[in-house]
């Protein structure tokens, strides 16, 4: 009995749509052949982000309820699951007068401050998208460099979109903090960084 190697790709693609799984090409199946961890932390992946407290371990002097009380306080303002887990465990009226100048920062908005307070020549965002993409579904559609002052209109045409305006406004905050040039490149791809910065094609998006 012979099987090609292409009917194989097939077969396996196909076997995995049936169980809900989508391998966009037979390159993938290959990695995914080798691969011995994988690691989700991205809420929803896996769970349906519903969160409930099931233990408190509480540190010598407090009590579980105390710190159940000083967690409910701290995440009184947010509307994180893990937030409203937390409230809801308490089961209480919180007094939102014992907690005050709460501000709520995405990790990207600190990254740009960070950046510019350290003097920075560079940010780096490393993800898991080649960059700015003209069109999501085509990786060749990069855009390689793009002017802070074009994001706005990349925005109204649609190029900026979705989970990739807080990545963009962090480079775009970084650079008019002082910061020389930010960028975004996929931390998958190997040697990500250096080919990067020390090629004159890039492999990423960068903003300057």
């Amino acid at each position: 009995l012979v099987i090609s190697v292409p009917l194989s790709f097939f077969g396996g693609i196909g076997g995995a749509s049936k169980c809900g799984i989508l391998v966009k090409g037979s390159n993938y199946l290959e990695t995914l052949a080798q691969t011995e961890t994988v690691v989700f932390d991205k809420t929803g992946t896996l769970t349906k982000g519903t969160f409930t407290v099931t233990a408190i371990h509480p540190e010598a002097g407090f009590t579980e309820g105390q710190i159940l009380e000083y967690a409910a306080l701290a995440e009184q303002f947010s509307d994180h699951p893990i937030s409203q887990s937390l409230r809801a465990a308490y089961g209480k009226p919180i007094d939102a007068g014992r907690v005050s100048g709460v501000e709520e920062i995405a990790a990207e908005e600190e990254a740009a401050r960070i950046a510019a307070e350290l003097g920075a020549m560079k940010l780096i965002l490393m993800t898991d998208v080649r960059g700015l993409l003209r069109n999501v579904a085509d990786p060749s559609t990069i855009i390689p460099v793009v002017n802070v002052s074009d994001v706005g209109r990349l925005k109204k045409e649609g190029v900026i979109s979705g989970g990739m305006i807080p990545k963009i406004d962090c480079c775009v905050d970084a650079v008019r903090r002082g910061v020389g040039r930010a960028h975004i490149i996929d931390g998958r791809i190997q040697h990500s960084i250096l080919v990067e910065l020390f090629t004159d094609q890039g492999i990423g998006t960068m903003f300057y």
